[in-house]
């Protein structure tokens, strides 16, 4: 199978005070450029950035769980299908929903 490299947007570390470049950083990937059954390859469109985020990047009580260190951030992403092996899409549909910030084959 072959695969096509990207970057993901990784959260480092919980944030002291305001938020700045350091609790991010860019990861090269590597990722399927066909669908497994029943997944698809989305192109990101809009990744959306929102107050709540701050809420997930701190330790502690919150109703939001918190981000992972060292793993891809997520947030609200709105996409274009590129491909699908999932009957219900086709490349060129549009979708919407909570993704991590990286472009890799989907449920």
């Amino acid at each position: 199978m072959s695969t096509e490299k990207n970057f993901e947007w990784i959260f480092t570390k919980f944030p002291t005070s305001d938020v700045n470049e350091d609790v991010f950083s860019l990861r090269e990937i590597e990722y399927p450029s066909t669908p497994s059954e029943g997944q698809l390859l989305l192109r990101a469109t809009y990744i959306s950035v929102d107050p709540y985020m701050r809420l997930r990047m701190a330790q502690g009580d919150s109703y939001f769980q918190p981000f992972v260190i060292n793993e891809a951030f997520t947030g609200g992403v709105t996409a274009e299908v590129v491909a699908s092996n999932a009957p219900e899409y086709q490349p060129g549909d549009k979708v919407i929903g909570f993704l991590s910030w990286k472009k890799i084959p989907t449920c």
